[in-house]
């Protein structure tokens, strides 16, 4: 089976097809700040390229309000404030949304909770800056499945709009609950995934974590999932521009006499601190 049939075959729900473009209340939001991804064929042309350096917080700007010194690169989001909580109706029980007001100027960034073990993010307007210059976008789509103690990442991908030559994949969890400055600290993390391989513009990037790969804690009350890309373009192959997000809060539900912990999303909206973010690096 190939990468694409693979792509094409795998089963999720996906609210946000529908709903992505629906007008939102905005309420500000003092969190630190990140479309269906259709298949492409990648090319294999394997390159050398180290690992930039990833896990530290970062900042993703609004596009209208740029770094006072924007000499070097950055990464924005259009309209990065965070809108009002929404529980879709007529959906799954206890469903819920969180999103960046879709503007005028760009597109929209979105956590989803489908239920008390799913949770999704999707960004469809991650912009790669180069001092006053955006030179290329990102669409990421993420989701997380919890399975007793267990997060595992069930899809992660990145398709960009200008050819690439690397892109690099990291998965962590933490031990921050809602609001938790920081995120909290690093509790498990899974290897890092890499792809040295030259790709066109629009292919999908798949992070190789898909495959069941799990990151477990049975210890803390609360927890979320760090996913973190950092991509190479190939007109600028000495840099490197990153994005993380993560996952809602889990809460430790038990364990019950008898039985194992279990941990269970709450709203898409319990959310830490640093719950997104981004950088550059060269």
């Amino acid at each position: 089976m190939s990468e694409v049939d693979t792509y094409q075959r795998h089963s999720v729900w996906r609210p946000w097809k529908r709903r992505l473009h629906r007008p939102l209340a905005v309420m500000v939001m003092t969190l630190a700040f990140a479309l269906p991804l259709s298949p492409a064929a990648q090319a294999q042309d394997p390159i050398e390229v180290a690992p930039p350096p990833m896990g530290a917080p970062g900042e993703v700007r609004d596009c209208n309000d740029p770094p006072a010194d924007p000499s070097q690169g950055w990464v924005c989001i259009p309209n990065l404030e965070l809108a009002a909580p929404t529980t879709e109706s007529g959906a799954r029980s206890g469903t819920s949304s969180y999103c960046t007001p879709y503007g005028a100027s760009g597109g929209q960034a979105c956590w989803y909770v489908t239920s008390d073990f799913k949770a999704n993010f999707y960004s469809n307007d991650i912009r790669y800056m180069l001092n006053a210059t955006e030179v290329g976008r990102g669409e990421m789509e993420i989701q997380w499945t919890l399975e007793g103690n267990g997060t595992f990442v069930d899809l992660y991908t990145v398709k960009n709009s200008v050819p690439t030559s690397a892109i690099f994949f990291l998965v962590s969890l933490n031990n921050g609950g809602v609001l938790v400055n920081g995120g909290g600290s690093e509790i498990n993390f899974a290897p890092l995934s890499a792809n040295q391989s030259r790709a066109a513009a629009g292919a999908v990037r798949r992070c190789t974590c898909t495959s069941r790969a799990v990151i477990r804690d049975d210890q803390n009350l609360d927890h979320n999932a760090k996913a973190e890309y950092s991509v190479s373009l190939t007109a600028y192959p000495n840099f490197f521009w990153n994005f993380y997000v993560r996952s809602p809060v889990a809460h430790r539900d038990g364990p019950p006499t008898g039985q194992s912990t279990i941990y269970r999303f709450g709203q898409a909206f319990d959310l830490s601190g640093d719950s997104i973010g981004g950088g550059f690096a060269s």
